[in-house]
């Protein structure tokens, strides 16, 4: 379903990756300040390719009733450049719940292109596949996300403790949520 997906706001244009944003999306990833808030840590080029490679297969299995994990490329409208990512999978410290998550290229922070590409996924969300309620995990050391899931409307509900030793990188995480009634009261 998602392998046609196309999202536009006024700057950015949001859709699936093709093999030919490998080269561009590792070098974003991959920029140390970057990397501060990704679990996996630097990975070489190979083992990008292997994690990228599934990204682009999961296009085809996501449904609107089933979405697994899809992330799409967030491109500068005007220049057509890879600024980030966004997307929409299951928590991976909760299966059950449906985390919107977003990432964008060091140059293109401070330029509010998280927030206009995450707030206009999150609409998709909630309007088109009929989500009852999206969440979102954000690092505590990065008060920049923060304001990102709390400008697109997604209320601080706890700080995420007790996990089991596999997932220690989340311990201590803020968790945000919205619900779909929430979010239809929010945009009215």
């Amino acid at each position: 379903m998602f392998e046609n997906f196309l999202l536009e706001t006024k700057r950015l244009t949001i859709n699936p990756f093709t093999l030919e944003d490998a080269r561009d999306f590792y070098n974003v990833v991959n920029n140390p300040e970057v990397l501060r808030y990704i679990p996996e840590g630097k990975v070489s080029f190979e083992k990008f390719m292997e994690t990228f490679t599934r990204l682009l297969d999961r296009y085809g299995v996501n449904t609107p009733e089933k979405i697994t994990r899809f992330s799409l490329a967030v491109r500068e409208k005007e220049s057509g450049r890879l600024a980030g990512w966004v997307g929409l999978g299951q928590l991976e410290i909760n299966p059950e719940e449906i985390e919107i998550y977003y990432g964008m290229g060091r140059e293109s922070w401070g330029r509010g292109y998280a927030t206009e590409a995450a707030g206009e996924l999150l609409r998709y969300g909630f309007e088109n596949l009929k989500l009852e309620k999206i969440v979102a995990i954000v690092l505590p050391d990065n008060p920049a996300s923060i304001r990102v899931v709390e400008k697109i409307g997604l209320k601080f509900v706890r700080d995420i403790t007790g996990l089991p030793e596999e997932q220690k990188f989340f311990e201590g995480i803020k968790y945000f949520a919205l619900t779909r009634p929430e979010f239809s009261r929010m945009t009215g």
